[in-house]
């Protein structure tokens, strides 16, 4: 807006409705949040997140061997799993990238190696048939 000498009462009127944010917004945020519909859709998110987060723990205590730690966490969006000591991590990943796996190395989130032999597997996004595919063909890959 180019309100030359009305630039300060144009400025304030702009302040006094809100900057940036509309009024409908607002109203439409209010309403919905003082509505059972948004509590009723938290709850089957939530639920469809536990459920992706278990299938996916399910799957690397199935498909991993047995020495590998992996648990349900009581929030958030990604489950941690511990590998052995004695895993050779650079092969590990390279070997995740060939079956077209990306998991999140662990070391990066502490200032010491306590989580190198570690990684962290993202579930708020839709897991496919093929992302369970590939992490079986990897724990086949590190059984043998």
């Amino acid at each position: 807006m180019s309100a030359g000498r009305y630039f300060s009462e144009a400025e304030r009127l702009k302040f006094a409705l809100g900057r940036s944010v509309s009024p409908i917004n607002q109203e439409l945020i209010i309403k919905l949040l003082s509505s059972s519909i948004y509590d009723r859709h938290l709850r089957t998110i939530r639920r469809q997140l536990e459920l992706q987060a278990i299938k996916l723990v399910n799957h690397f205590n199935q498909y991993f061997p047995e020495t590998t730690l992996t648990t349900i966490p009581k929030g958030g969006y990604s489950v941690w799993t511990q590998l052995e000591s004695d895993r050779d991590m650079a092969l590990f990943y390279k070997t995740c990238e060939r079956f077209g796996v990306s998991f999140t190395l662990g070391h990066p989130f502490s200032f010491t190696n306590t989580y190198y032999h570690n990684f962290r597997t993202v579930f708020s996004s839709h897991l496919t048939p093929e992302t369970f595919e590939a992490i079986e063909k990897i724990g086949n890959w590190m059984k043998n």
